[in-house]
């Protein structure tokens, strides 16, 4: 799936956090979500999905501001399994991730 950089350039969805991380500019959600649609849309949810359980926090980050802010209900098994893997976490922040699984949970619900 090919998405439109603010540049005028394109890029695989799968790439835009690597363009974040080389400074380019990545198109904001709502541009996002103006170019997915259709038979692509479940490819951007099943994306989504994946990064929800990636260990690269940042990723995880983008993840959930998506899934909350188009609702995608796809993602709520995906957002379970991260629910279970923070609720065993050591990590500082995961009881602050958790909170916020939990109301994108009950949100979708």
């Amino acid at each position: 799936m090919r998405l439109p950089l603010r540049s005028g350039a394109t890029a695989d969805f799968a790439d835009v956090a690597g363009l974040r991380a080389a400074g380019y500019e990545i198109p904001n959600a709502a541009q996002v979500s103006n170019v997915v649609r259709g038979a692509e849309r479940q490819t951007f949810d099943a994306v989504l999905g994946g990064w929800v359980l990636s260990d690269n926090e940042s990723r995880r980050f983008d993840a959930l501001a998506l899934i909350d802010e188009y609702r995608i209900r796809r993602a709520l098994p995906a957002l379970e399994e991260l629910r279970r893997r923070l609720d065993q976490s050591p990590a500082p922040g995961a009881p602050f991730e958790k909170a916020q699984v939990d109301r994108i949970i009950a949100s979708l619900a």
